[in-house]
C-alpha cells in the first residue's frame, strides 16, 4: 500500500498499549471536524484496535486491522454497520500520533492525537464551532452538503467484460469510484489478451489508467437510485438535480447491479 502519510526516519516508539484522543478533519473540507478516540492493540507485527468518531451525541466505531513496526502502522479500518472497508495510516511523531483514513490511497480524514492519560494537551479541532456535527453513517445526511448517501455504495467497484472465440480471450476491467465525500470517480483500464492455437500461444496487457475525478457534481442516493447533484451552478441559472443510475447491492455487499439506463450490469466490489 503506498504511504498517505510520510515515513519517519527514528520510528523508536511502540504504538501499542494506549489509546489515543484528538479529532479527525475531512480532507476535503478543513470546516468538518469530529472528536475521535483512536485505541491500538499490537502482539509482534499484528496490530489490531478501533476507532470512534463522535458529534451530537452519535458515535461511529471503525475496526482496525494490520500490520505495526515501531512507531507506525498501517492497515484496514472497517465500518462494522455494512462492511465497508477504508485504509489507515498510523506514525508516531514525538509525543503526537498522525492518523489517516483513506481509500485507495487517497486521503479522506486526517488527524493528529495526543495518548490519552500522558497529560499532554489534547490536540483541538481547527474550527471548534463545527465540532461535534455527526460523523457520516449509512443513509444519513453527510454533514458536508446534508445530502444523505447509503453508505454501503462508497468504495471501489469494478466491471469486467469478456470475450472468447477460437482460442482467443480477452477482458477488460472498468472501475467506479465512490467517495464518502460525494465524489464520483472512473478508471478504464486493467485489459488483457491471450491466444492459444496450433503454434503456440501469446498474451498482452495493458495497466489501469489514473483515476478520473467528475468535476463540479457530486452524487448521493435516494432509495436504490444515484442522483446527481451540480455545485458549479452556472451563474444566473439553477440546474436541478438528476437521476443517474439505479443500483442493487447484494446483501454480503460483494457485488452491485448498476443500471445506467441500458440494463443492469454486475459490479463487483474490490
Amino acid at each position: 500500500m503506498a504511504a498517505l502519510l510520510n515515513p519517519d526516519t527514528s520510528p523508536a516508539q511502540s504504538l501499542g498499549g494506549t489509546s489515543w484522543q484528538g479529532t479527525l478533519v475531512s480532507s476535503q473540507n478543513q470546516a468538518l471536524t469530529y472528536p475521535a478516540t483512536v485505541t491500538f492493540r499490537v502482539e509482534g507485527t499484528q496490530l489490531t484496535g478501533s476507532v470512534i468518531m463522535e458529534g451530537q451525541g452519535v458515535k461511529e466505531l471503525y475496526v482496525l486491522q494490520g500490520m505495526a513496526q515501531g512507531g507506525q502502522g498501517a492497515g484496514t479500518a472497517t465500518y462494522p454497520k455494512d462492511g465497508s472497508v477504508f485504509q489507515f495510516e498510523a506514525q508516531l511523531n514525538g509525543a503526537q500520533l498522525a492518523f489517516v483514513i483513506g481509500l485507495q490511497n487517497t486521503p479522506i480524514m486526517v488527524g493528529t492525537f495526543a495518548r490519552i492519560g500522558a497529560g499532554g494537551r489534547v490536540p483541538q479541532a481547527r474550527n471548534p464551532t463545527t465540532a461535534g456535527q455527526a460523523a457520516p453513517s449509512p443513509q444519513r445526511a453527510a454533514p458536508a452538503d446534508r445530502l444523505p448517501r447509503n453508505n454501503r455504495l462508497v468504495g471501489v467497484w469494478v466491471h469486467t467484460n469478456s470475450y472468447g472465440s477460437s482460442g482467443f480471450y480477452s477482458s477488460t476491467r472498468n472501475y467506479r469510484y465512490f467517495f464518502p465525500d460525494g465524489r464520483l470517480g472512473f478508471r478504464a483500464g486493467q485489459a488483457s489478451a491471450n491466444y492459444s492455437g496450433a503454434d503456440g500461444s501469446s498474451s498482452v496487457g495493458s495497466g489501469a489508467d489514473e483515476v478520473t475525478i467528475e468535476q463540479g457534481v457530486i452524487w448521493y442516493t435516494k432509495g436504490q437510485e444515484i442522483w446527481i447533484h451540480i455545485i458549479q451552478q452556472p451563474i444566473g441559472a439553477k440546474v436541478p438535480d438528476q437521476k443517474w443510475a439505479e443500483f442493487f447491492i447484494n446483501d454480503n455487499g460483494s457485488g452491485m447491479h448498476l443500471n445506467l439506463g441500458k440494463g443492469n450490469i454486475l459490479y463487483e466490489r474490490t
